[in-house]
């Protein structure tokens, strides 16, 4: 079992997320009762977009092991994915509750607060970030998110809250959708739009949907049964490759020619859209795999493969992509969420250089509504 497992893991580290999921159902049969094996099973669906089979092997490991730190952190992630934010947060206070010695316990202080913000919880997100104070002082960012929450939060739709998805306020053409009956003039919407898809790109996919100054600076495969959306002032590298849909693994068959020809209902998995947020940096060789989506500002490091929600000015790395670090305080992502500069008007973006002139990572505390101009 031990050497199936370790081959799992290297394979799926390696983007082999099929042959991972191989490796741990064999594993399986070995050990039926292993609550790492099936958490594992679960992280390959939840790879390949199917949610709910991701959470039906996630439970199961529960309920063989209920203080498993990973598996039930993996399922809060998984409910965030349907947007079921209840339940999300229900199973992080059961982390925090089931292991009250994990070491970084105050992080999943904070990342419990995020789920609330998603869900409209202010004050529930106020006590839990309070609550990782106690347990680490030394978190003055934390501290200022406190004061900011009192000064400044208003709520926003679901999916705008924590920085995901597009929101259009200024004039102009601010999009450019893509489909097979949407590409006459293309050419000319895309110049008036300032978007940059580079040659040899190829967009096999219901529909993409780009904002404007979104610069795809090399080819790119966007591909798959349902649609993807860009947001605005996205900085893409070459060979990225976004894919929309996956295969059930649920029938005798997964060649979805094949059901079609039977008149068979389809494989392909459906409600598996992605969405990445405006001024979001990709780089080279990143895949994005269904159901993924990307906030605002984060940063995808090359040749990484995203397969879980990334938060808004996140970096994230390595395959699955993982958040390693944010790009600035908390204090300063909640205001930059709330100040949208991607949706401003141009003449109002040339009259903020020092806006943009700032570096935010050594201002965690600055007040950013006092530098701008309207």
């Amino acid at each position: 079992m031990e050497k199936l497992l370790e081959k799992g893991e290297i394979l799926f580290s390696q983007g082999k997320i099929e042959e991972a999921q191989e490796c741990f159902l064999e594993a399986l049969k070995e050990s039926p009762h292993s609550p790492e094996l099936l958490n594992n099973i679960g992280v390959t669906y939840h790879a390949k977009g199917d949610i709910q089979h991701a959470i039906e092997y996630f439970l199961k490991a529960l309920e063989i092991d209920s203080q498993h730190l990973d598996a039930r952190i993996n399922l809060a992630d998984a409910y965030c994915g349907l947007k079921e934010w209840d339940k999300a947060s229900e199973h992080l206070e059961n982390c925090i509750a089931y292991n009250p010695n994990y070491q970084d316990q105050h992080e999943l202080y904070n990342r419990l607060a995020l789920v609330y913000l998603e869900n409209g919880r202010v004050n529930n997100a106020r006590e839990a970030l309070r609550k990782s104070l106690e347990l680490n002082p030394d978190q003055p960012e934390v501290k200022e998110t406190l004061d900011t929450l009192g000064r400044k939060y208003s709520p926003k739709t679901k999916s705008e809250s924590l920085g995901y998805g597009c929101n259009c306020q200024s004039t102009g053409l601010q999009y450019v959708r893509i489909n097979s009956t949407t590409n006459k003039d293309l050419a000319d919407r895309l110049v008036e739009a300032k978007i940059l898809i580079a040659p040899g790109s190829q967009i096999r996919c219901k529909e993409v949907i780009i904002g404007r100054c979104t610069r795809i600076n090399g080819p790119i495969t966007i591909k798959g049964i349902n649609r993807c959306k860009i947001g605005k002032y996205c900085a893409f590298g070459g060979e990225i490759r976004i894919i929309t849909n996956n295969h059930l693994t649920n029938r005798p068959n997964l060649q979805d020619q094949l059901q079609q020809r039977l008149g068979c209902s389809s494989i392909l998995t459906i409600d598996t859209d992605v969405d990445i947020g405006s001024n979001v940096w990709i780089g080279d060789s990143v895949i994005i795999l269904p159901g993924s989506r990307i906030g605002h500002g984060a940063v995808i490091g090359a040749g990484s493969v995203v397969t879980k929600p990334i938060p808004p000015f996140g970096i994230a790395v390595g395959t699955p992509a993982k958040v390693i670090k944010f790009r600035f305080s908390p204090n300063i992502i909640q205001q930059l969420l709330e100040i949208s500069w991607w949706d401003w008007p141009e003449d109002r973006i040339l009259r903020n250089k020092e806006f943009f002139d700032l570096d935010l990572a050594r201002l965690p505390n600055i007040d950013l509504f006092s530098i701008i101009t309207e």
